[in-house]
């Protein structure tokens, strides 16, 4: 009769540890169990560099963009606007944006990337962004 307890024969909000609304609410914790869940995660790290002019533009186009990850267990982690500090060495092409994009695992990214609405967002793209980079990553850390 005790095995039946584990297999979900008590309701659930009986099976929750007294504190799990409290301990749910500390930060650190809510990460530590969002790493556990995303330990495998397929990473992306994608820059950016925007056509002057089209900052507007864009932040439309990257609500689109998160829109349609969500729908293939993808999320933008991180985007963040960079320059080139002066004093830090030769000039180079500098991307406005650098976001860090991640799905569940390589398969999801791969149904994002051949959604007919991630397609057609694509095609939108070069009007507003002068060129993209794509590069896998994975977690490394905590240092």
């Amino acid at each position: 009769m005790t095995m039946a307890w584990f297999r979900g024969s008590t309701p659930s909000c009986c099976l929750r540890p007294p504190l799990a609304g409290v301990l749910s609410a500390i930060p650190a914790l809510r990460m530590a169990r969002e790493v556990g869940r995303w330990a495998d995660r397929h990473v992306l790290i994608v820059s950016l560099c925007i056509h002057a002019g089209q900052e507007a533009a864009v932040e439309a186009f990257e609500r689109e963009a998160a829109r349609i990850t969500a729908k293939h267990r993808g999320r933008i982690d991180s985007a963040q606007p960079v320059t080139q500090q002066e004093g830090a060495g030769p000039r180079v092409t500098t991307p406005s944006e650098l976001h860090v994009v991640s799905f569940r695992d390589r398969e999801a990214a791969e149904a994002y990337a051949a959604d007919p609405e991630a397609v057609a967002l694509k095609l939108r793209r070069d009007k507003i962004i002068a060129q993209t980079m794509v590069m896998e990553g994975r977690e490394v850390g905590p240092y």
